[in-house]
Formats: structure tokens, C-alpha cells, sequence
């Protein structure tokens, strides 16, 4: 009975050291970035450059549209929903659409995703009459 309960006190204790270890390495939800680039129309993306990369927030709910050069706050790690402060600003509610390695793209994918739906041609269109 009492190499069962040293084998268990054992097993306990490797268990916890484990998941403090696992709890402390967990990243921080504040992580900070720089919105460098915004959609020319009323598109709600905004591009934040933050740790070595660029993301692409798309806004889902509050009235604040962020800045260029504004400093966003929260877990920019996290996919889904979030909270996000805006410095000296306020709050808004954003979602991660894409994490990509250069502005560059970035960019093309600002420019895609705001672009108006082109219209369909109709039976009497311009084309037609050549």
C-alpha cells in the first residue's frame, strides 16, 4: 500500500510541474501591433503589422475605425472573435482573416477583398452590339 501511494504522490507531482510548466509558456493575450495599412472604400479590414508578420483584422462590431499608425492591443495570436483595444482610442470587436509573412501581400489581399462585386452583363449590353 505504501509503494502504491509513492508511485501516486510521484505521479501527482510530476502532473503538476507539467501543467504549471505548460500554463506559464501559454503566450499572453496582450500582444501589440501597428495598423500600417487600411481599404480605401467602406470596407471594414485594417492590416496590423506584429511579430515579424502581418494580419489582416476584419472589424465586426463597435464605431471605431482604426488609423493608420494607431497601436492595437489584445490576443492577436487567438483566431475568432476578439477584443481589441485601439490606443487612446477605444475598443472594437475584430476577427483575424488571414496571418501573412509580407506586406506585399497583405496589401493584394486588402484590395480583393474590397473590391465591389462586378455586375453581371445583361442581354443588351455594350459587348453584344459588336
Amino acid at each position: 500500500m505504501n509503494r502504491v501511494a509513492l508511485l501516486l504522490s510521484v505521479w501527482l507531482a510530476a502532473f503538476a510541474v507539467t501543467l504549471i510548466a505548460l500554463v506559464r509558456s501559454t503566450p499572453s493575450e496582450e500582444a501589440r501591433g501597428r495598423v500600417v495599412m487600411l481599404a480605401e472604400s467602406d470596407c471594414d479590414l485594417a492590416v496590423v503589422e506584429a511579430d515579424g508578420g502581418f494580419l489582416v483584422l476584419r472589424r465586426v462590431a463597435g464605431v471605431l475605425h482604426p488609423a493608420v499608425d494607431d497601436e492595437v492591443v489584445g490576443p492577436l495570436h487567438l483566431q475568432g472573435i476578439r477584443s481589441f483595444r485601439v490606443s487612446g482610442r477605444g475598443a472594437l470587436s475584430a476577427e483575424i482573416d488571414a496571418r501573412l509573412p509580407d506586406q506585399a501581400e497583405a496589401a493584394r489581399l486588402l484590395g480583393e477583398s474590397c473590391r465591389p462585386p462586378l455586375l453581371p452583363r445583361t442581354v443588351a449590353g455594350p459587348d453584344l452590339m459588336n
